[in-house]
């Protein structure tokens, strides 16, 4: 919804007069709504870790509030909640759609095999 005010005088002399227009998402739930995320497609290029995200369920689904936990051979990685809502600057992903995200993060060697996995963050 977009929502723009308008002055309702004209000023009469000189001054100021200020006006608004901001956005706001809607989103409409389904019964039973439940998000379903997989990942696909990880990898490592130009030293920055992709993957897709993919919800096939039928809720919006936030990344923000997950942990990524990602494995680069015997070493695991854990970003907690806040940390991933630094780096992801829309985390948002529709129901029956995929996404794709590339987090910059340190020591990543291009052509590297890794695994990630997100799970529900606590607190």
């Amino acid at each position: 919804i977009q929502v723009t005010e308008v002055p309702v005088n004209r000023l009469e002399q000189s001054g100021i007069q200020f006006t608004y227009n901001f956005g706001v998402a809607v989103y409409v739930q389904a019964n039973r709504p439940r998000a379903r995320l997989a990942i696909e497609n990880t990898r490592i290029v130009e030293g920055k870790l992709r993957f897709k995200v993919a919800n096939s369920g039928n809720d919006f689904a936030f990344i923000n509030g997950q942990q990524l936990e990602y494995q680069i051979g015997d070493e695991t990685f854990r970003l907690d909640r806040d940390a991933l809502t630094n780096l992801v600057e829309n985390p948002i992903i529709s129901p029956n759609s995929e996404r794709e995200f590339s987090l910059s993060l340190d020591n990543l060697i291009d052509g590297t095999p890794v695994k990630v996995r997100l799970s529900r963050a606590d607190g």
